[in-house]
Parts: C-alpha cells; structure tokens; sequence
C-alpha cells in the first residue's frame, strides 16, 4: 500500500486503475483466457469511512476468481458473498 499526498479543495478525488492482480492477469493469459482491460476510474475519498467498495459493473467487467466468503454491510443490508 502506498502514500497519495494531494491538495485538498472542497473534496478529493484521485484517478486510479482498476485491474486484476498480476497473478491473476499472467495466469489467465497463460491459460488462454480473457484477461479484462484495465478500467480508469476517479476515487472520492471519504476518511470517514471503514470501507471502499467497486460498483456491480466494473466487478462484471474484471470477472475475478471467486474466493473465501466475505461479510457485506450496506446501510439497508447485510449479507454473505464470494
């Protein structure tokens, strides 16, 4: 994890790439499957918050391996996913 020091006006917003991780990437492309484009997107970083989540489209998009159950917690909801 890295250090991102930026000017701060009324919010800050940071362009990142989404993307699977290298492993990921080079084992798919071994195997002869799809390895998806990297996405650019703008993050708003909120230092309130205990959580950074993607939206349904980009995680359709990249497609990752499913993996050990995790706990998901909205503000109408809470639930189990891979």
């Amino acid at each position: 994890m890295g250090k991102y020091i930026a000017t701060v006006e009324d919010h800050l917003v940071l362009p990142a790439l989404v993307r699977l991780p290298k492993g990921e990437e080079h084992f798919r492309g071994r195997a002869g499957r799809q390895v998806p484009v990297p996405v650019s997107i703008r993050l708003l970083i909120d230092t309130g918050s205990k959580r950074t989540t993607l939206i349904p489209g980009l995680i359709r998009h990249l497609n990752p391996q499913a993996s050990q159950p995790v706990r998901v917690a909205t503000s109408l909801a809470a639930g189990t996913t891979r």
